[in-house]
């Protein structure tokens, strides 16, 4: 399934958590219809090492924000991979554990009634620090006007709903998208005040994020920035999310393996249910360039085509799915 980068509303999040759990449950259905198997099959995330790891990154940045005690040694989490990597899928999966683990709910703040939000999904602008801000607004369902104040004001209005809300992640997709910007908007300096004030852990994804503002390269000739950037770097959990690039003989056995797990999750009832040669293999790796993410889309694709069907992932399968999703 592919995680819309509308993401950040409540209502949405509720919608993705709402569509996984009737994909599980049909998972869990001892015997679903042809419908409900093909539902399942085009729409379930295969779970990959990546996910347990990116768990495991942000758990740590939180326990160390919520115990460290100095709001300047706060830690931040950086998903990065290159494009077609899944980076999305796997962020809407982050998002929909989240809320499955702390379900939105009423509470009072400061004598109204507000909704408790665990996660935030915030697609990365181009439009500098404030234009940051306001895309955070926009999915705490904020509404900020054009004269609403600097960076610096919205920061702090956010800051504040984030506390009220509950929030304990903000992703941030297409990090790399954020501009930099050496003049009015020192970007990598407000980043870097924007996560010691933060009360949540903040996760960003994208690729080569070292030349965004998250990272040093092109800083130079602007000191108080690249060291910014250090500062940030240094207080930063990567976690990377990489395709399978060349097959030789140290990754033929992982890329297989990966295709043999993803082929048991699809609900198929062939016994073989990955009916690829050695050399379907090889031609699969070369038609997703190694990617993982849009493997797993053309594997779904195909394993829905396939219900009631030949009920395997065969190599015209994946053609006809390789040639749907383009």
């Amino acid at each position: 399934m592919n995680s819309s980068n509308t993401l950040g509303s409540l209502a949405e999040l509720r919608a993705n958590v709402e569509q996984e759990s009737l994909i599980r449950a049909i998972g869990r259905n001892p015997n679903p219809s042809d419908q409900q198997r093909r539902v399942f099959n085009a729409g379930v995330f295969v779970e990959r090492e990546s996910f347990r790891e990116l768990i495991d990154a942000i758990t740590v940045a939180t326990e160390m924000n919520r115990t460290h005690g100095r709001p300047e040694r706060r830690r931040l989490v950086r998903l990065e991979g290159d494009s077609e990597e899944g980076k999305t899928a796997l962020l809407g999966m982050l998002c929909t554990h989240l809320m499955e683990l702390d379900p939105p709910q009423w509470v009072l703040w400061e004598g109204n009634r507000v909704t408790t939000q665990p996660v935030v999904f915030v697609d990365c602008t181009s439009g500098g620090p404030k234009g940051l801000m306001k895309a955070v607004g926009r999915a705490l369902n904020l509404k900020f006007h054009k004269s609403s104040g600097s960076a610096d004001d919205l920061l702090d209005t956010v800051v504040v709903h984030i506390q009220a809300r509950r929030v304990r992640v903000i992703v941030f997709d297409d990090a790399n998208s954020m501009a930099k910007q050496t003049s009015k908007e020192a970007y990598t300096t407000f980043l870097r005040r924007a996560l010691k004030l933060m009360p949540a852990t903040m996760v960003f994804a994208g690729m080569d994020l070292d030349s965004s503002p998250l990272g040093a390269k092109g800083y130079d000739s602007v000191a108080c920035e690249k060291q910014a950037a250090i500062q940030l770097t240094n207080r930063t959990i990567p976690v990377a999310l990489n395709g399978i690039k060349q097959l030789n003989d140290t990754t033929a056995l992982p890329w297989v393996a990966l295709l043999q797990r993803a082929a048991s999750t699809y609900l198929l009832s062939a016994d073989d249910r990955l009916a690829l040669s050695r050399e379907d293999v090889v031609w699969l790796h070369g038609a997703v360039d190694g990617h993982i993410g849009r493997l797993y889309e053309a594997l779904g694709t195909a394993a829905s085509a396939a219900v009631g069907g030949c009920e395997q992932l065969t190599k015209q399968g994946i053609q006809q799915s390789l040639a749907k999703i383009r």
